[in-house]
């Protein structure tokens, strides 16, 4: 038994020896590469496995480098795009050299408008460095992992082992040389690119450097330039020393602020190419959107007068188009250079002016010209990077004319009273004031304070009637769309626009007072100073006593609250009777469950609140316990009232536009709020209810499960008269009502014998409660109209009047006709 293990690996052995005989090999098969001793059978035979194993991965590892291989080489020969960061870093190279060169060279008259152009200029540049260290740095750990790939292939030791074999030796060999063949590729490009790519971020990383310092001087510069505003520049305009202060003319200053504009604009406008498309998709989906509510409204019933009553985007919807658009379109962009916000500006301007024209009056139109011709001359000054002798002089004779403008554009308004009027005066009153200004301080040789303030005066006014206008365009958008949806379901029938117009005028007012006095900082050169002072003031970490807070998180947790309150009055308003309508409403809704989405919103509003000003959630814990210790002192009605709204709201004993009676009250359901509900009545109050008394007292609610109501008039005939003839007419008039259901059957009821009269009762049924007391009173004309046809009499009340003693001297008189 024990043999049994030596007769197998024997005859195993001597299997393998002759398959290796028959194709003329040495019995002692393999060798490694290098190695001169020749294995004996026996080593041979405890060395196989080893040597099997090594050589039959040989094959999928060659094949795995070479498609590893054939990979990079792809990539490599496609190459890196890195042609226009060759071409642009000499571009910006040339660009910082220059910018040096004129910041170090500055003289007394340079003015803050170089300063800004720089900075833009640099920032752009060191934003587009960043982005081609990023691509760089990408393209390099690409080479890299080529890199490592060659270099696992040069170290792989199961590529060092061969076969003995003539025939698969052969074989291997040709793979293997086409194996190293592709490696010597490869190596050769993958160091041809690294050594590229190396240089170029090399210089990449030291132009942004170099960028950044620069950029850091020029705005140091800038800063000190802005707290020195007040400093004198120059003499006075009128001194003997003036004209000797300058050293460049009006043409070259023109001709260099061309030239550093243009090449900012261009730079910029390569950068947000993508914006003025989006802008543009924005400005035509707007008009479409206007074009669409405008052809509803026209197949409507007096189209034409709802129409007429939008004054800008019923006339022309195009140009309000492009006036929305190019309103907000400066104050999408991060730091814009001027010459790009004054291109923005100038089409909504020019835009107005086309508008005008053709529907404003001859004297507007004037005056609207000047403002514009008034716009395109500072906004040139503007931008010129050098200031001249001529410069100052023309500047000082059109404030002056400015002036005179001012005042007499305030006199033509308040003879002219419209909506404009008070906008308008606070406007042209602060214009006036600042163009003073700045004839004074021109003249006294602070010229850019003078150009600051005329140049925010100007664009102060022109800016304020183009937001003005942009209000009033966005209100008739909402009006259009509303009034396209007048008779269709949707949410926008639920609107009234006179409520939404008051409510939409005072938040738009708000939201353009913010534009137009980001507007007026921006031209005072102080908005980023203001901007940083609020940024460092709210940001900064503040403790009291163990609690780290910054009000920062205190302003967001106000805003996120503020919104969801909101969001809940929209949501009440929409769903809700907004107008107190004493007819409830008759379209579908959602009832008192707009309390539970209300409510709903709150939490969740709370909740953002927490996370997004990063206070922690557990402080709510503490929140509730105070809560806890309120309601056990004071908030038990308040808490009672809540859980009362939220009973309400499941149960749905009374919804939104309900007819309800709550003691002698008796009107529609309003609002069902958290802590209250209103009850609009019939005579026009509002009562405000508990919502803790709605459940606590009894509530006759008329529209619970219908509108339908029950009718009773009570109606007298003359004695004599036929009974049944008056049912038929009863019963006649009955028929004719259109409110008047048929089932049930109205009942005409034989009441009583009255003294005076034969008294009829009639009930009947009309399907809408919110009109049943005008069907009353029509029901009640309509058969006193018939009884009079019919000959049928209604008498007066009638009493017989018993005498059991008279005085005889009265008795004497009456029968003398005294």
């Amino acid at each position: 038994m024990p043999q049994k293990p030596i007769v197998t690996v024997l005859t195993a052995f001597l299997f393998y020896a002759s398959v290796m005989g028959q194709s003329g090999v040495p019995k002692d098969t393999l060798r490694a590469i290098g190695d001169t001793p020749v294995l004996s059978a026996i080593d041979s035979l405890k060395q196989l496995p080893v040597l099997i194993e090594g050589t039959t991965s040989l094959i999928p590892r060659i094949e795995t480098y070479t498609q590893k291989l054939n990979k990079a080489n792809a990539l490599l020969n496609r190459g890196f795009d890195t042609l226009q960061i060759s071409e642009k870093l000499v571009e910006y190279e040339d660009n910082l050299k220059l910018i040096t060169e004129f910041i170090e060279s500055q003289t007394a008259v340079a003015n803050h408008r170089s300063l800004s152009l720089s900075i833009i200029l640099l920032t752009q540049m060191e934003r587009r460095l960043k982005q081609w260290q990023e691509t760089l740095s990408r393209y390099s750990s690409l080479l890299m992992e080529n890199n490592a790939l060659l270099l696992s292939i040069s170290v792989d030791s199961v590529l060092k082992i061969v076969p003995r074999d003539s025939v698969l030796r052969v074989q291997y060999d040709a793979q293997i040389e086409l194996l190293y063949q592709k490696t010597f590729e490869t190596d050769t490009l993958n160091k041809a690119n690294i050594y590229r790519i190396s240089y170029l971020q090399n210089r990449v990383s030291m132009d942004y450097l170099k960028m950044g310092d620069l950029l850091n001087s020029v705005k140091t510069r800038s800063l000190n330039y802005s707290q020195k505003i007040f400093d004198p520049e120059f003499p006075f305009i009128s001194s003997s020393k003036t004209l000797a202060t300058y050293d460049e003319s009006l043409y070259s200053s023109i001709k260099r602020s061309v030239r550093s504009n243009s090449r900012v604009y261009l730079y910029y406008s390569k950068s947000n190419a993508l914006s003025p498309l989006i802008f543009l998709i924005a400005g035509l989906l707007f008009y479409w959107w206007t074009l669409r509510a405008v052809r509803r409204i026209k197949n409507t019933h007096e189209g034409e007068m709802k129409i007429a009553q939008s004054r800008y985007l019923g006339k022309a919807p195009l140009t309000c188009a492009i006036v929305v658009t190019f309103t907000l379109a400066p104050f999408v962009y991060a730091n814009p250079p001027m010459l790009y916000t004054e291109m923005l500006m100038m089409v909504t301007l020019l835009s107005i002016t086309w508008f005008s024209y053709r529907y404003w009056d001859n004297g507007s139109i004037k005056l609207w010209i000047v403002a514009v011709a008034l716009f395109l001359f500072f906004g040139v000054v503007n931008l010129l990077v050098t200031t001249t002798y001529a410069e100052r002089w023309i500047f000082l004779l059109v404030s002056i004319f400015s002036v005179w403008y001012g005042i007499y554009l305030k006199r033509f308004l308040k003879s002219r009273p419209s909506n404009v009027q008070k906008v308008g005066d606070i406007i042209v009153t602060l214009f006036i004031v600042l163009q003073a200004i700045s004839v004074i301080a021109n003249i006294a040789g602070r010229y850019s304070l003078a150009k600051i303030c005329s140049v925010t005066a100007t664009f102060g006014l022109t800016q304020g009637f183009v937001i003005f206008y942009f209000i009033q365009i966005l209100l008739e958008a909402v009006y259009l769309e509303l009034e396209s949806h007048r008779n269709q379901s949707g949410i926008a029938s639920f609107f009234d626009f006179q409520d939404l117009d008051k409510r939409l005028r005072s938040v738009l007012i708000i939201f353009g007072v913010i534009l137009w006095t980001i507007i007026t900082l921006r031209n005072l050169n102080v908005y980023d100073f203001i901007y940083t002072g609020i940024e460092d003031f709210l940001v900064k970490d503040r403790t009291l006593g163990s609690t780290s807070f910054t009000f920062w998180s205190i302003v967001v947790f106000i805003i996120v609250l503020v919104l969801s309150m909101f969001l809940s009055k929209m949501v009440g308003y929409i769903f809700g009777n907004p107008q107190g309508s004493i007819k409830g409403i008759s379209k579908g809704r959602i009832g008192s469950s707009v309390l539970l989405i209300r409510l709903g919103i709150y939490t969740i509003g709370i909740i953002v609140a927490f996370v997004a000003s990063g206070i922690p959630v557990d402080k709510l814990t503490i929140i509730i316990g105070a809560l806890g210790v309120g309601i056990g002192f004071g908030l038990q009605n308040v808490v009672n009232n809540l859980v009362s709204g939220v009973i309400l709201a499941f149960e749905k004993p009374i919804q939104i536009g309900d007819i309800v009676e709550v003691g002698t009250r008796t009107g529609v359901v309003n609002e069902i709020g958290i802590r209250s509900s209103k009850i609009t009545t019939y005579e026009g109050s509002t009562v405000i209810i508990p919502n803790g008394d709605l459940i606590a007292q009894h509530i006759i609610n008329w529209t619970h499960g219908n509108k339908n109501r029950r009718i009773e008039v009570l109606i007298g005939v003359a004695y004599g008269s036929e009974v049944n003839l008056c049912q038929d007419v009863i019963e006649e008039v009955m028929d004719m009502h259109k409110f008047i259901m048929k089932d049930p059957k109205p009942l005409i009821l034989l009441q009583n014998f009255g003294n005076s009269s034969i008294d009829f009762r009639v009930l009947f049924w009309t399907q809408d409660i919110a009109r049943w007391i005008e069907t009353r009173s029509e029901v009640m004309a309509a058969v006193y109209g018939k009884f009079a046809e019919k000959g049928i009499a209604i008498p007066f009340p009638q009493q017989d009047l018993h005498i059991r003693s008279i005085d005889p001297d009265v008795a004497k008189s009456f029968r003398r006709g005294e």
